[in-house]
């Protein structure tokens, strides 16, 4: 028999629906004492079926879900053990899963009246179950939040838009099956041997939302000197490249739709009045890209400032060293006159990395190596608001 997920006996919200445990006691006052009975629940977690799928705010992914129970009118131990009989449970349970795809309910097996619809956000609870025996869960996702639908009975799985139970229902987006759900007496049982969602149908296409009002910071928009009158996102997936040019608003965005699938990188300029195509700020975003589903990019804020990164290790190869006090003694940065960095070993195996204002820069790595004069690289690179710069670096004569 599998392990099963157990909840301790606390109390928890769950969204509840027809044929569920009437069961939201979030908050109690201390003033009282009252007999506690603990719940007999299985609870449906979407962590446990959600896949690759995100619980989306706006645009395609998952909204909300309906989670409908069925009793396969099998106890836990049924009648004989070993890897014969999970084989032949694991073949009924997918038999069972592919009668449901077809929107048939298994000879063997009565489905109990479904959750009400559940925002990605939250879990379900089912509390009319027997300790011991085996329940299946089929989870229906959506695309439309749960403030739009409703059931179009009660304890039904189809939903209706909210404005009429009399239109057509439906079509779920994602379906998902947990298998061998079994309550045991008094606990709450998370149903964890799930398949992550699939759509049902055709895959909408991949998207990005950008936000770019929330990366000002200290920046402003307008025509001032000091203010940014544009916003320039560039988007690179591999050896795509995508580039849109917005007005700087303060609730400004921007959303690539159709891409390929891959990890986005984005680079956001800001660009002043002054008629200057350069970027007087910058920032950096990236984005793991999901099918079917609309992706917030995680952003920096915009700087006028960028980040200087030197590698040490590779800086002392050139000189024929490496970062080991048999080799050298010490590492140190110079950034100017009076701005001196020390990295003995092993602190020199770390890449250096300070922020700088934009424009070119140069610095210089010195090494002591063990018994000998020290000597040097000047490390040079061209320094653009907000983003990472590598420095390249060349030997000098000291």
């Amino acid at each position: 028999m599998p392990v099963l997920s157990l909840r301790s006996l606390r109390p928890a919200c769950f969204v509840l629906g027809a044929g569920l445990l009437a069961y939201a006691g979030c908050s109690s006052s201390g003033s009282t004492a009252v007999a506690v009975t603990h719940p007999t629940l299985l609870e449906v977690a979407p962590a446990q079926f959600l896949g690759a799928v995100p619980c989306a705010a706006d645009g395609p992914g998952l909204k909300s879900y309906v989670a409908t129970l069925y009793d396969t009118n099998q106890t836990a131990d049924g009648g004989a053990s070993g890897d014969e009989v999970e084989s032949e449970l694991a073949k009924e349970t997918t038999e069972s899963a592919f009668a449901r795809l077809r929107g048939e309910t298994p000879s063997d097996e009565f489905e109990l009246p479904s959750s009400a619809p559940a925002p990605c956000t939250a879990s379900v609870g089912f509390g009319n179950v027997v300790p011991g025996r085996r329940y299946e869960v089929l989870i229906e996702g959506y695309e439309q939040d749960v403030t739009e639908v409703q059931a179009r009975a009660l304890g039904s799985h189809l939903l209706v838009e909210k404005s009429s139970t009399t239109g057509p229902s439906l079509a779920a987006a994602f379906r998902a099956y947990c298998r061998r759900a079994i309550p045991v007496d008094s606990t709450v049982v998370i149903a964890d041997q799930c398949d992550p969602f699939a759509y049902t149908g055709d895959l909408p296409p991949r998207s990005l939302r950008v936000p770019l009002g929330a990366l000002l910071g200290t920046f402003s928009c307008g025509a001032e000197d000091e203010q940014l009158e544009e916003l320039r996102v560039t988007l690179e997936i591999g050896s795509e490249s995508y580039e849109q040019v917005v007005d700087c608003e303060p609730q400004a965005e921007v959303v690539f739709e159709d891409l390929p699938a891959g990890v986005a990188e984005v680079y956001i300029e800001g660009l002043s009045a002054n008629g200057d195509s350069l970027a007087v700020a910058g920032a950096t975003c990236d984005a793991r890209l999901v099918d079917g589903a609309r992706v917030t990019a995680r952003c920096n804020r915009l700087s006028s400032s960028g980040t200087l990164r030197v590698d040490l290790a590779a800086a002392l190869a050139q000189l024929g060293l490496s970062c080991s006090d048999k080799s050298v003694s010490n590492v140190q940065v110079l950034l100017g006159p009076t701005d001196t960095r020390s990295f003995p070993p092993p602190a020199c195996l770390q890449s250096f990395e300070t922020g700088v204002e934009a424009g070119p820069k140069v610095v210089t790595v010195q090494a002591t190596p063990v018994g000998g004069q020290p000597s040097a690289l000047n490390c040079h690179a061209e320094i653009e608001p907000g983003k990472l710069s590598l420095a390249e670096c060349e030997p000098v004569t000291l």
